[in-house]
C-alpha cells in the first residue's frame, strides 16, 4: 500500500529506502525558471509585500477534501451551478500572470510558477476545484489565521479562465521546503546542527501557537510543508499547505487519514491540536535521524474492510471518507510509533544531540496526547531557551544541557513525575554552581530569563540561590518601588538612598 496516497511527491527515503533517495526538488524544478525571470531582473525577492491582510497560501499540493472530490465527467449535486464568465473575467488571469511552468501536482490540484506582471515577481499558482463555498477553504482558512511571519501568504483568488469549475489560489513562492534544504545544506553523511533544530522549534512552534490560538489544526505538517525564506544565520521557516486544515474541528471526529501517514499521532480517533505537536516532533527526529518515528510491523496481506470487521472496529459518526480511515487503521497498525532518542550515539547520526534538546523532541512525541507539550507552552519555552542555548554553546559550556534529572527511562518511559519548570531549575542551579565555583558571573548571566518560564515555587527556589528578594517581572519592581517610595516619602534623601541600596 502507498504510504503517500494523496501526494505525488513524498519525503523520499522516510518510510521506504534510503533518507537520500533521489527525488526532483523544488529548488531545482525552480532553478531555470528563476534563471528566466532573473535575466531581465536582478533579483527576484519573496513576496512579503503587495498583499492583502489575513491571506496565506503554498506551493505544495494539500491532501484530497472530501468536498473536493469529483473528475471532469462527475460534477458533485452540492455545488451550485458554474458562475458565467464575462469575457473581461476570463481574461483577468491571463492579461496578469505568465506561466513560466509546473513546478507541484496532487490529488486535488495542480501548482505553477507564475509571473505576476502586475507585482514583477514570481508567485505560485494552485489550481484547484471549486469548493461550495465562495472562497476555497484553504483561503478561508487562512483569512482565520491572519498574518503572522512564520505562515505563508496568500494574494489573489481568481476564477480559471479555462474551466469556471475551477479556481485559482495566488500564493508567495519560496525557493525551497525544508527537504531541499536538507539535501542541499547537509549532504549524506554529514549531520543537522543542534541550533538548527533550536531553530525548527521555535518558529515552528511560533507558527503552531498562532494557528491554535486562533482555533485552526493544521492537519498534515511535515518537511515539504515547512518553506524557507534565505535570512541570516538561519532561514525564516513558513508553515505553508492549509488544505487539510480545520477551524475548530471536533476531537471525537478522526480526520488524521486525510492528511499524509506517518505523520500523524498514535491517536487515530482524536483529533485536535496535540496532533500537529506531534507532526513538528516528527520533523525534529527526521531531521535529527533520517527517519520518522516508526516501526513496521509485519502483519502480511491484508484487506482493509476485511482486517477492519475482524478487528470488530467501527467507524466514528461524522467520519470524512470511511473507506480511507479504514486503509489507515491498517496502515497504522502495520507502522507503530517508535520514537528513538536523539541524545545518545545511533547508526543514523554520528553525534550526540544534546539532554535538553532531546527533552523537547519527546516532549512533542508523548505517547499520551493529554501529556504531550502544547504549542503554547513550546512557544514561551523558546522565546527564551534559544538564546540561552546559543550563549552557552558560544561560550563552549554545552555540557550544562545535560546536567538535569528527566525522570524517564532509556525508552522514554515515566519514572517519576518531573515538570517542565523543574527541568529548568535544575539547569539554572547547575549554572550557577559553575559561576560561583570559577568565579564568573557571565554563565550565570545567560541563565537568569530561565527564571521567567520557572513556576513560582522554582522561582522563589532560585532567587533564594541568588540570594535576592522575590521579584518577578517589571509590574512587581513597579510595585515593589511604589510601596518602597510610600515608606520613605518622610525619610530624607541620604537615607532614602541608603535603604533602596539595601533592599536591592
Amino acid at each position: 500500500m502507498n504510504a503517500y496516497p494523496f501526494y505525488s511527491r513524498p519525503v523520499q527515503g522516510l518510510t521506504q529506502g534510503s533518507p537520500r533517495a533521489a527525488a526532483m526538488p523544488l529548488k531545482q524544478k525552480l532553478g531555470s525558471l528563476l534563471a528566466r525571470v532573473r535575466a531581465d531582473k536582478p533579483r527576484i525577492a519573496t513576496l512579503h509585500t503587495e498583499s492583502t491582510p489575513g491571506l496565506g497560501g503554498n506551493h505544495h499540493s494539500p491532501p484530497v477534501d472530501e468536498r473536493n472530490t469529483h473528475t471532469d465527467h462527475e460534477k458533485p449535486v452540492s455545488l451550485p451551478s458554474p458562475p458565467h464568465q464575462s469575457l473581461a473575467a476570463a481574461t483577468a488571469f491571463t492579461d496578469r500572470f505568465k506561466d513560466c511552468g509546473l513546478i507541484a501536482e496532487g490529488g486535488n490540484g495542480v501548482v505553477h510558477a507564475c509571473e505576476d506582471l502586475r507585482l514583477g515577481k514570481l508567485v505560485a499558482v494552485k489550481t484547484l476545484s471549486r469548493s461550495s463555498t465562495p472562497l476555497p477553504r484553504e483561503v478561508l482558512t487562512l483569512q482565520q489565521l491572519g498574518d503572522h511571519p512564520n505562515i505563508v501568504r496568500c494574494f489573489d483568488v481568481l476564477d480559471d479562465p479555462a474551466d469556471p469549475w475551477k479556481q485559482k489560489i495566488i500564493f508567495e513562492l519560496c525557493e525551497m521546503d525544508l527537504v531541499d534544504y536538507w539535501e542541499t545544506q547537509w549532504p549524506e553523511g554529514t549531520d543537522v546542527p543542534e541550533m538548527f533544530l533550536w531553530h525548527v522549534l521555535k518558529q515552528v512552534g511560533a507558527a503552531l501557537a498562532h494557528v491554535h490560538g486562533r482555533g485552526v489544526v493544521h492537519g498534515d505538517l511535515k518537511p515539504p510543508n515547512v518553506l524557507l525564506v534565505p535570512e541570516k544565520p538561519w532561514p525564516r521557516l513558513i508553515l505553508t499547505d492549509f488544505g487539510a486544515a480545520r477551524i475548530d474541528p471536533p476531537t471525537s471526529v478522526p480526520r488524521c487519514h486525510m492528511g499524509t501517514y506517518g505523520w500523524h499521532p498514535p491517536e487515530i480517533n482524536v483529533y485536535g491540536p496535540a496532533n500537529d505537536m506531534w507532526g513538528l516532533g516528527c520533523v525534529v527526529h527526521w531531521l535529527a535521524l533520517g527517519h520518522e518515528p516508526t516501526s513496521n510491523r509485519d502483519l502480511g496481506p491484508q484487506n482493509a474492510d476485511e482486517w477492519f470487521a475482524n478487528e470488530r472496529r467501527h467507524v466514528p459518526a461524522h467520519t470524512p471518507s470511511p473507506e480511507c480511515f479504514k486503509q489507515y487503521c491498517l496502515w497504522h497498525a502495520q507502522h507503530f510509533p517508535v520514537p528513538e532518542r536523539i541524545d545518545r550515539f545511533t547508526k543514523y547520526a554520528s553525534i550526540q544531540r544534546s539532554k535538553l534538546m532531546n527533552y523537547f523532541m519527546m516532549r512533542s512525541l508523548e505517547m499520551r496526547f493529554w501529556s504531550r507539550i502544547t504549542a503554547f507552552e513550546l512557544n514561551r519555552f523558546m522565546s527564551v531557551l534559544y538564546d540561552f542555548v546559543q550563549g552557552i554553546t558560544e561560550m563552549g559550556k554545552e555540557g550544562v544541557l545535560e546536567h538535569f534529572d528527566e525522570g524517564r527511562s532509556e525508552t522514554w518511559e515515566c519514572i517519576k513525575a518531573v515538570s517542565d519548570s523543574d527541568i529548568f531549575f535544575q539547569i539554572f542551579t547547575a549554572c550557577h554552581s559553575w559561576s560561583h565555583y570559577v568565579k564568573n558571573d557571565r554563565l550565570i548571566g545567560l541563565a537568569k530569563p530561565l527564571l521567567d518560564i520557572m513556576d513560582s515555587a522554582d522561582f522563589a527556589k532560585a532567587h533564594k540561590l541568588l540570594g535576592r528578594p522575590m521579584i518577578r517581572g517589571p509590574p512587581a519592581i513597579q510595585e515593589l518601588e511604589t510601596q518602597l517610595g510610600d515608606m520613605l516619602k518622610d525619610v530624607g534623601p541620604a537615607a532614602q538612598d541608603d535603604s533602596n541600596r539595601e533592599n536591592l
